[in-house]
């Protein structure tokens, strides 16, 4: 009883402290559980990651079907409360967070640099297919 009581007083004393970062990134994966997932991974101690699993994450810390694709912005605040002990810390989650926050952008940004460097390299092919059916028409 002590123990569970100290994880609720720790809870009650952090979670206010990461609550609008975790909104935050919920929004930004739109729930995505996978992606949810992936930054709770980030924080298990090594020796536990492959042992739990995104299906695990879901039954046991979000309390979904463990198949779930996305999870409802309530749920996954509330499981990370009711989930929290004295080792998770604002510093910690506040940290973790901003890293997924990080690579989420990088990731998007990586994603659009294909279509910036094709909408470069548009005018300059366009130009050379115009100057060929030119050249073309001038030998005619």
């Amino acid at each position: 009883v002590r123990e569970r009581l100290a994880r609720l007083q720790s809870a009650r004393l952090v979670f206010p402290l990461v609550k609008q970062p975790l909104s935050d990134l919920h929004r930004k994966v739109k729930g995505d559980t996978g992606k949810l997932y992936g930054w709770f991974e980030s924080m298990l101690p090594e020796e536990v990651r492959d042992k739990f699993n995104k299906e695990l994450f879901c039954a046991m810390v979000m309390h979904v079907p463990p198949k779930s694709s996305k999870i409802p912005l309530d749920v996954f605040l509330s499981g990370i409360e009711n989930n929290m002990d004295e080792t998770d810390t604002a510093e910690k989650l506040n940290e973790a967070t901003a890293k997924a926050m990080a690579a989420l952008d990088s990731e998007s940004e990586s994603e659009e640099a294909p279509a910036a460097v094709q909408s470069e390299e548009a005018p300059a092919a366009a130009e050379k297919e115009l100057a060929g059916a030119m050249a073309a028409l001038d030998t005619a």
